[in-house]
């Protein structure tokens, strides 16, 4: 204020502070005056006094600052710093938490602020910053802002201010002025009209008017008033203000300039001073502030009082002077919100006491600030109604300062007033009604509905302009509405009551010191003093909202008024439009009036009716041009008109609660003036949120996964829970307050049908109107998905690739309306995609059911929507200009395209699915379909024999079906592949892969051993990886066959058709946006991968340096984590220096550059690739444990990476050593104070970006079980390991079937006795030998091995551990997974488990999701089977190995080894309790009987050949061929042709020799030189009935046989073990079976099994020792020849085999037969089973009925008798099933689910017991989690991998996450610090793992969001919408990819394709989800983010705090 303002400074003493003077209130026409006014020649005097004595005065004041530091302190001042300091003692903070304090203070009044206000902010001050970086030297900045060429900023000051902002991200005081431009100037514009004057000149004209009696009152204050002009004018204009270019910067009175210095010196680089200070004043004191020692010392605290802190320089050790750092060059965005938050959302008495220290001045500020002993911080504002003290030091301000501090009172009233006024004050001119009519709030309008400025001032733009319409200066239009300004009137009014009599003498006393007489100190004003008038002046709190908004926020933030102009300016833009049906009012209840509609619109309106088709007379009505506004609904989902798919418009709800809210804080009033609220609100309202409406109960689908949809709840209501509002409206909103989900709707109809009539005298066009309750909307309304074809791979499968996007839908919507807003929505960027008018052609696919669909369709499974040769033409791109072009012709195209259908006439239904493919332009200029083309091109490959000759060669097969000696051969072939990406390729085969053998039945066998199961492709050359690949699999096809780019191959058909030659070239086609690199130039258009497909929304896709996928994956989703990503791009932490280079556990600060640097790369928006090279040295460097190639976990390399960030932007350079809480403090606390004093004392070392933003506080509660006290740790986090709620057990219900023995089958196998004995015997119980069928329940471990489990079995069931066979029983089952009955018709089959192997958990029961079932519900069936044989130990078998049988060895020796075995062979307990091995009898047996001369040849003998290859094998004589039997005289017998039959083998592997080869040695005795096997044969049996419907029976069983036994022998072990099928019990069978007659039925087959069996051993044996006999003795008349016994034992067989009760065959169901011949079992004695059968042979039993009037089988399933003790396993209480099926919805289970497991309480581990501090010993407490401060950015990991000792899994079950709305209030504690409306969480990526264990392959899915090349970004707004900026988008990769080599042309149209794609997503409504596979880069549906795969998720808030965004953010 010049001079003036110089000599009314504030006046400061150090002395100890006087007594308080209190204001006197006067009461009278004048209000109320200050002792100013009093006896004002006495002040006068005495001031003039004291001028005349100021040297002496100024010597005293010198002299009482040095006693103060020296001499005690009086009684009087101690009694007052007492009473201070125990008033505060118990709130000053521990001085190792200044930062923690300061930071969380200034975080907690900037979390005031909305996160969108915090946007509006940063555009304000990036566009200042953009307007400094471009200013040059024709214009200055400010005078620019100013517009008035009155201020200005010197150019040099220009360039220190951008030197400053690029070195630091500071803002100096040049640009912190030009952000409050708007306050500055208006106080500026007020003192230089002299607004005050003027003001107090209206209030004193109103007083005149109504106070009749007062008036010669008001007249000598209008006299004093005229004479202060009068003076003022006197001396040189210079009482109110200075000249005009007088620089008052500084002065009391400057607001801007002293928040600025205030700002200073709460920078956060004084900090670590102002520690050290607090640590000082409180060592000093001898205060113990430390939480744990303060218990321990608390009387020493409370012993005395410690003298106040001296007003002396900070002096630290060896007390020597420590000087404050220096000031920063400028202010962060962080402190510049606080600044506003503090002024705007704080309460009254912090607001009140901002303001008084501002208009004290900067310079005065400065003082104050570098005198105060608390280090120099304004810690008195920040304190204020906190419940802390920063330090023991800041106590002293209110001792010493409190009472001298002291404002111009003046300058106080000037200020506040002039910001009270939203307009100049006019002077009076008539009476009082004029003054009002001319301060009306409606004297300007921003824009006028008609005018054109208002068309193009849409969404953002609109508000954009609104906020420069009040920083313009003179022009700035009023909002405020009639009662608004009489309410700002009334402020005035009161504001003038209370200050009038201040102001007009303290004015007389101004204008007298400048005459040079003496002033009184009395117009200086103490806090206090200050308080108490703005009480009387400023009693409401929304006056003082006006007052500090029109300084601190007037241009910056909206105005609830401005608010509220901007959605009625919308709405009524709305209406107007609407105007056919909003015609009646509310009042009139759809009885009265309707509003005019001209014919213009009402044509206009009628053109979308044609929902049902367009008619010849329908289409006159729209003859001409239709103007039509495609963004009348952003994002296109109105379709071309705005009018959505029913035709009659789009509308938006929103939360009725919310909508309330926001009305009555902006006092919204309808046209008829009616409002819905009951008094206005301050309280700004929350963002706008729609969580309340959308159902998040229900399992049918998963939030986020339908993209720009989401499903509302049922049974909501309009107008109670929800309201309807119009599109552009919403928009508005949405920018304002952010929030979401948007729910767009379409109306359902036209409310009114009645013609409209004119309404004269009543206009409301521009008042907004209320919704009509007749209008209703689609709350749940179909949704159809449509994708785009890719021209490239027409015939891709799959999501994955083409852009897709969501549609509402209802069934009697028109067609064309669908397929007008597929042509909007989804872009076309193909540069041939349109001729050369801007047209192309589209058409539609619809997807068909797959099994449906026939395998040689030519389109696979699409077909087209309407008929073949139907298309439609539609304008592509750019081309869209609703301004240039009229859309009827497209119109009447679109419905003759489709047939004037609705979309449920074309079978389309909720689901559907759609596929758009859209013609390309040839060379020819003509239009191609592409997958016409592609069908065309592949069509001399589609040929079935060809495709079946492939199959087989990857099996290994030959041409004759056998398998190939090489099955490497294949290696090598080029074929067609799939990709996991759904895209074909031309990739090589470079290995295979043959068939596991599962079990031990295919052991030996060589078909199995040949055949490939799979084969290794590599993708490689494409920029892929190799993957494995099932040869059955359809992502196999020949070479050509879908890989045949299908334009070129269109333009080569004439030459196909033409001629037999094949192209010369094939090309890999690739997507449009795939970034793989390829040697190839591209044949047709592609996306290079040197081009971002996305520019601004990174896309840049990472090469892979070998198994470096796990960290590919993990950078791109750290690249989509906002605020992170704007550190890192922009460099953040290089400009604050928060880069900690001597960080012993960082990298020094390495690892965070080179990220930066490549992120800077990755968002550069230039490339399309990026190679990691440096990153990854540079990882390699600081963590070795990723320097080699091998494959990493994803999540460990995030942790760590995490970590290392963390501490390479760690703040604390030096950690100081931090103390756990003692557990008396926390036992004396509440919880939300042991939470925060943990929280704070994690921040002491850790102070970083990660932390901020990234960390968060689990509470971990263990209970002691035996004293039951309680632990509380508050344990930090940055990723949450949230675990599966898997069991750690596995249950398994065991079904043991013994072998048939008399004990348990005495019915057939037992003897007379044994039978009466049975029947008399009580029923016996688990374990025993008597029973056939036992269950018992067993409970194991997950990762037990299959041992373990078997031994359990055995000691529950006591049969030895050799003797069990264990199989998983894979039988159907239902909907609810419950088992199938045996005997229903299902196939039920057996799958052996192995003997060692494991773990348990991999063959536990599996549902449908891919989870395990309940366990203790639904266990795992598996079958236990006793081995059927019972080895009977000879010594002859003992001794086999050590003895050797040849050619040359004696008879008589082989039969004595024989004869030994031969005793007891066939004995009477042969094949009931004893099972001979003949192998020692069938050995001798081949070396007696071997041939001398070809004449003892023979069928039958068992022998040992040498194949072709020179193996050994044992082996049958199975045929005996010679032309002449002379031959048999000769010696040579080699025209003989003997077939050998090979064990094991089937028969085409039979070989034929001759008798030369027994004497060469090639055929040999038995055993000679091949070995036999260690372990019988093992076969499945299954029992099937014997009729028509060979219906399968029961379960199938196991049976073992000796590969010697003959086929009679094995015949009659067969028979004893099916005899388990024909024992019943009363239990058993039903009463029908129980009768004598049944009962005769059953027993007469008993018999028969049972001498069957006698006459089959019998015969057997006699048959071996007849042949034993015959080569020892020669021939013996007296004892039977062997084919007399053969010949007694096939007519036995005759009579007695057509008496049992089934019917034995063998199937032959070898590879490639299709016969499946049947074959009857044979029983021969002369042939070894082992010869006989062969693996790929099935055993059936087929039971014959009971009887020609009974259809039912003999068979009869034995009944099962469950073990009572082990039914109920120690288990956890059973799930209802119910409860248990809901968890797995959807095809998995749900992520709540597990964070409920991660919550859940339970009992530690021994290994992890806890030390109990109360019972001070080890226990096994039960730990309960819960979590209590959530972070910005939260991450999950989901625990797939578990371990154990031995064992390894990987968990596959999905889980279903949340795209969208993630509530996570209900796991977090009860007590927890976080706000009510931040628990809302959404996806923005995912780290997905596919394979196992042992190696897989990570692949990265994130939702893109816009960032600047810059890192400018923002991240309010979740969603898509009209108020969201897309960064990066510019052309700035014009020319940035073109090389030598490559022409501009190409790179142009691969720019200009990129641009335009990347101007798609930024127009769609719908989220743009990305899959980086590597370098490749592809679009995703967000309906298959959500997949099994997923393993790490990464949510954001949706309203992330707005401290770290204005932390975070980059100004640029």
């Amino acid at each position: 204020m010049g001079n003036c303002a110089s000599q009314s400074s504030s006046q400061i003493s150090a002395n100890a502070p006087p007594s308080r003077t209190s204001l006197d209130s006067h009461t009278g026409a004048g209000g109320s005056s200050p002792p100013a006014a009093v006896n004002t020649a006495r002040r006068q005097s005495s001031r003039l006094q004291s001028q005349q004595n100021g040297v002496s005065n100024k010597s005293s004041r010198q002299t009482k600052d040095k006693s103060i530091r020296k001499k005690s302190f009086s009684a009087e001042d101690l009694a007052r710093w007492r009473q201070i300091f125990e008033k505060e003692k118990n709130r000053i903070v521990d001085p190792f938490d200044v930062h923690t304090i300061l930071d969380t203070s200034m975080n907690k009044c900037i979390n005031l602020l909305h996160s969108a206000e915090t946007t509006l902010i940063l555009r304000r001050v990036r566009k200042v910053v953009a307007t400094f970086a471009r200013s040059t030297n024709q214009k200055s900045v400010l005078e620019y802002a100013y517009g008035n060429g009155k201020k200005k900023v010197p150019l040099d000051d220009i360039a220190s201010s951008k030197a400053i902002y690029q070195k630091s991200h500071l803002l100096d005081m040049n640009l912190f002025r030009v952000i409050f431009i708007a306050g500055d100037r208006w106080l500026d514009r007020g003192r230089e009209e002299g607004w005050m004057d003027k003001s107090l000149e209206l209030y004193l004209t109103r007083k005149k008017q109504f106070d009749e009696t007062g008036g010669s009152n008001v007249n000598n204050e209008r006299n004093t008033v005229a004479g202060m002009d009068l003076e003022r004018k006197r001396v040189g204009n210079n009482g109110l203000m200075p000249k005009v270019g007088t620089d008052v910067k500084g002065a009391p009175g400057d607001l801007i300039g002293a928040a600025f210095t205030l700002l200073l010196y709460c920078s956060e680089t004084r900090w670590d001073y102002l520690q050290a200070v607090a640590i000082s004043s409180a060592e000093q004191a001898g205060l113990i502030l430390d939480a744990n020692k303060s218990i321990i010392d608390s009387a020493k605290n409370t012993k005395k009082v410690p003298p106040p802190p001296p007003l002396k320089p900070f002096e630290g050790k060896e007390n020597v002077v420590v000087n404050p750092p220096d000031l920063p060059d400028g202010v962060s965005f962080k402190d510049l919100c606080y600044l506003i938050a503090f002024s705007l959302r704080c309460n009254r008495k912090q607001r009140l006491q901002l303001l008084f220290y501002l208009l004290l001045g900067s310079e005065k500020l400065r003082e104050i600030l570098q005198k105060h002993p608390a280090g120099g911080i304004p810690s008195w504002i920040m304190e204020h109604d906190e419940t802390w003290r920063l330090s023991y030091a800041s106590l002293s301000h209110d001792y010493y300062f409190k009472e001298t501090i002291k404002i111009d009172a003046r300058v106080a009233v000037e200020t506040i007033g002039i910001l009270l006024h939203n307009a100049p004050p006019q002077y009076a001119k008539g009476n009082m009604e004029s003054v009002q009519k001319s301060s009306n709030g409606n004297r300007k309008r921003v824009f006028s509905h008609s005018d054109g400025k208002y068309d193009e001032a849409k969404m953002h733009v609109m508000l954009s302009d609104y906020l420069r319409s009040v920083r313009s200066g003179d022009d700035a239009p009023v909002f405020e509405n009639a009662e608004e300004q009489k309410k700002r009137n009334d402020s005035i009014e009161i504001f003038w009551d209370a200050s009038h009599d201040i102001y007009t003498h303290l004015q007389l006393i101004h204008c007298a010191s400048k005459m040079g007489h003496d002033s009184s100190d009395s117009h200086y004003w103490t806090f206090d003093e200050f308080i108490t008038w703005t009480d009387m002046a400023i009693p409401e709190d929304g006056t003082l909202d006006n007052i500090l908004h029109q300084a601190f926020a007037i241009g910056l933030l909206p105005t609830p008024a401005m608010e509220r102009q901007l959605v009625a300016d919308s709405w009524v833009d709305w209406q107007k439009k609407q105007v056919n049906w909003l015609g009646r009012s509310v009042d009139d209840d759809y009885g009265g009036s309707i509003l005019a509609v001209t014919n213009s619109i009402r044509s206009l309106l009628n053109f979308p009716n044609r929902d049902v088709g367009m008619t010849e007379e329908s289409s006159k009505e729209v003859e001409g041009d239709v103007r039509i506004d495609k963004n009348d609904v952003w994002g296109g989902i109105g379709g071309f008109d705005g009018r959505g798919g029913l035709g009659h418009g789009i509308m938006y709800c929103i939360d009725k609660s919310w909508w309330l809210q926001w009305m009555a804080y902006v006092g919204w009033h309808w046209n008829d003036g009616s409002h819905e609220f009951k008094e206005r609100s301050r309280a700004r309202p929350r963002e706008l949120s729609t969580e309340k409406l959308l159902n998040q109960s229900s399992d049918s689908f998963i939030r986020g996964t339908m993209g720009s949809y989401e499903v509302m709840k049922d049974g909501i209501k309009k107008d109670t829970d929800y309201v309807l509002i119009p599109p552009r409206v919403w928009d508005i909103l949405y920018e304002l307050y952010a929030g979401g989900p948007p729910l767009p709707r379409m109306v359902i109809g036209r409310p009114f049908h009645n013609p409209p009539v004119d309404i004269p005298g009543r206009d409301t066009s521009e008042s907004p109107k209320r919704i009509p309750r007749s209008l209703h909307v689609v709350t749940h309304p179909w949704v159809i998905q449509c994708q785009i074809c890719d021209p490239h791979q027409p015939y891709r499968r799959g999501d994955l690739g083409p852009m897709s996007i969501r549609m509402m839908a209802m069934p009697n919507q028109s067609l064309w309306r669908l397929f007008a807003e597929i042509i909007l929505r989804l872009p076309v960027n193909h540069p041939s995609g349109h001729d050369s008018e801007g047209n192309g052609r589209g058409r539609l696919w619809v997807h068909i059911d797959p099994d449906k669909n026939d395998s040689e369709a030519r389109y696979g499974p699409w077909e087209l929507l309407m008929k073949a040769d139907s298309s439609a033409a539609f304008p592509v791109g750019e081309n869209i200009d609703v301004e240039k072009l009229s859309y009827n012709d497209f119109l009447r195209a679109w419905d003759d395209y489709t047939d004037h259908a609705t979309i449920e006439n074309v079978g389309l239904k909720n689901g559907s699915k759609l596929m758009f493919e859209y013609a390309l332009v040839g060379r020819d200029g003509k239009f191609t379909w592409p997958r016409e083309a592609a069908a065309k091109a592949g069509i001399r490959q589609r040929d079935t024999e060809e495709d079946v000759e492939f199959r087989r060669m990857l099996r290994g097969l030959d041409g004759n079906g056998n398998y190939s000696e090489d099955i490497k051969k294949i290696v090598g072939t080029v074929v067609d592949a799939m990709d996991s990406a759904g895209r074909w390729y031309q990739a090589e085969i470079v290995d295979t892969d043959t068939h596991e053998n599962a079990t031990k039945l295919s052991q030996n066998s060589v078909d199995d051993a040949n055949a490939i199961k799979a084969v290794k492709i590599d993708f490689r050359d494409i920029g892929g990886h190799e993957e494995w690949i099932l040869v059955d699999s359809d992502r196999l096809a020949v070479k050509g066959r879908f890989t045949m780019d299908s334009m070129k191959t269109f333009r080569l058909e004439n030459d196909l058709n033409g001629s037999n030659k094949q192209p010369q070239t094939e090309s890999k086609s690739r997507g449009m946006v795939l970034k793989r690199h390829s040697t190839k130039e591209p044949t047709s258009f592609q996306l290079s991968s040197s081009v971002c497909s996305f520019p601004g929304f990174g896309a840049c896709g990472l090469t892979n340096l070998g198994n470096t996928c796990y960290a590919n994956s993990a950078i791109q989703c750290i690249s989509y984590l906002p605020l992170l990503r704007s550190y890192l791009v922009s460099s953040f932490f290089r400009k604050n220096g928060d880069i900690n280079k001597e960080n012993p556990l960082g990298t020094g600060g390495k690892l965070l550059e080179e990220l930066a640097i490549l992120q800077k790369h990755m968002w550069s928006a230039k490339l399309g690739v990026r190679t990691p090279t440096k990153f990854r040295a540079q990882l390699a460097r600081a963590l070795q444990q990723y320097s080699g190639a091998d494959q990493q976990d994803a999540q460990e390399l995030l942790n760590d990476l995490l970590d290392a960030l963390h501490e390479d932007s760690n703040k604390v350079v030096k950690k100081p050593y931090v103390e756990a809480l003692e557990d008396e403090w926390v036992e004396t606390q509440p919880l939300s104070n042991v939470g925060e004093e943990s929280w704070k004392r994690f921040l002491r070392r850790n102070r970083s970006i990660i932390a901020n933003i990234a960390m968060g506080q689990v509470l971990n509660r263990v209970t002691c079980p035996i004293c039951n006290y309680t632990s509380h740790n508050f344990d930090p986090f940055n990723m949450l390991s949230i675990p599966f709620p898997t069991v750690s057990e596995v249950v398994f219900k065991c079904k043991v079937l013994r072998r048939a023995t008399p004990n348990n089958c005495p019915r057939t196998l037992g003897s007379k006795s044994n039978k009466q004995t049975q029947r008399q015997s009580k029923a016996p119980c688990p374990p025993s030998e008597q029973l056939i069928m036992e269950e018992y329940l067993i409970t194991m471990s997950r990762l037990a091995d299959i041992s373990d489990l078997k031994g359990k079995i055995h000691q529950l069931c006591s049969i030895p551990l050799h003797r069990l066979r264990l199989f998983v029983l894979n039988e159907p089952s239902d909907e609810n997974n419950r088992e199938t009955p045996p005997g229903s018709n299902c196939v039920t089959t057996l799958c052996a488990m192995p003997e060692k192997e494991g773990p348990c958990l991999q063959f536990a029961r599996q549902g449908l999701n891919g989870g395990f079932l309940s366990p203790s519900e639904i266990p795992t069936t598996i079958m236990v089977f006793e081995t059927t044989l019972n080895n009977r130990k000879t010594i002859s078998q003992e001794k086999f190995h050590t003895t050797h049988f040849d050619a040359s060895t004696s008879t008589q020796d082989a039969y004595e080894y024989a004869q030994r075995d031969l005793k007891h062979y066939g004995d009477a307990t042969e094949c009931l309790f004893f099972d001979t091995d003949p192998i020692q009898i069938a050995r001798a047996t081949s070396c007696i009987l071997w041939p001398k001369s070809p004449e003892q040849i023979f069928v039958g003998l068992r022998v040992d050949a040498i194949d072709q290859r020179g193996h050994w094998f044992p082996g049958t004589v199975v045929e005996v061929k010679m032309e002449d039997k002379t031959i048999l005289k000769s010696n040579d017998g080699d025209d003989i042709q003997i077939k050998v039959h090979f064990d094991n083998f089937s028969t085409k592997w039979d070989l034929t020799y001759s008798f030369s080869d027994f004497l060469k040695g090639n055929l040999c005795p038995l055993y000679s030189h091949s070995r036999p096997k260690d372990y019988p044969i093992e076969f499945q049996l299954f029992n099937y009935a014997d009729d028509s419907s060979n219906a399968p029976l029961g379960y199938p069983f196991l049976l073992q046989f000796y590969g010697e036994w003959s086929e009679a022998r094995a015949g009659a072990h067969i028979l004893s073990q099916a005899s388990r099928y024909m024992e019943f019990s009363s239990k058993g069978i039903s009463a029908a079976v129980r009768d004598a007659e049944m009962n005769r039925i059953y027993r007469e087959y008993q018999s028969t099994i049972s001498s069957t069996i006698d006459s089959l051993i019998t015969l057997d044996r006699e048959f071996v020792t007849a042949a034993l006999s015959k080569g020892v003795n020669g021939t013996d008349c007296n004892k039977p020849d062997t084919a007399d016994i053969m010949k007694e034992s096939r007519k036995k067989l005759r009579s007695c085999l057509p008496k049992l009760p089934f019917k034995l065959t063998i199937v032959n169901a070898e590879p490639g037969n299709d016969n499946m011949e049947e074959l009857d079992f044979e029983y021969r004695l002369d042939r070894s089973i082992g010869n006989v059968i062969n693996p790929q042979m099935q055993v059936i039993l087929k039971w014959r009925p009971l009887g020609n009037s009974d259809p039912k089988p003999l068979y009869i399933e034995p009944r099962i008798v469950p073990f009572e003790s082990s039914m109920k396993p120690s288990r956890p209480k059973a799930v209802d099933l119910s409860e248990e099926n809901n968890k797995f919805a959807h095809g998995g289970m749900s992520l709540g689910v597990c964070l409920d497991e991660f919550c859940k309480e339970q009992k530690l581990e021994q290994a992890d017991s806890w030390k109990c501090p109360k019972c001070k010993d080890v226990r096994e407490g039960n730990q309960c989690m819960t979590l209590w401060r959530l972070p910005d950015l939260l991450t999950f990991h989901l625990k797939r991998f578990n371990c154990s000792a031995r064992w390894r899994e990987k968990i596959t079950t999905k889980i279903n996450f949340p795209l969208t709305g993630l509530d996570m209030k209900k796991w977090c504690d009860k007590n927890s610090p976080c706000s009510s409306d931040n628990y809302v969480y959404d996806l923005i990526g995912v780290v997905n793992h596919y394979g196992g264990m042992t190696g897989g392959h990570y692949v990265a899915t994130c939702k893109v969001t816009a960032c600047s090349t810059e890192g400018s970004e923002e991240v309010e707004h979740y969603f898509n919408g009209a108020g969201v900026h897309a960064f990066g988008t510019k052309e700035r990769v014009q020319g940035a990819g073109w090389k030598l080599g490559r022409g501009k042309d190409k790179d142009s149209i691969h720019t200009r394709a990129a641009l335009a794609a990347a101007k798609s997503v930024t127009e769609s409504s719908e989220p743009l989800w990305l899959q980086f596979d590597d370098d490749s880069v592809e679009p995703i549906p967000p309906c298959v983010v959500n997949d099994e795969s997923a393993y790490v998720l990464f949510y954001r808030r949706r309203q992330l705090s707005p401290s770290n965004v204005a932390r975070y953010s980059t100004l640029d």
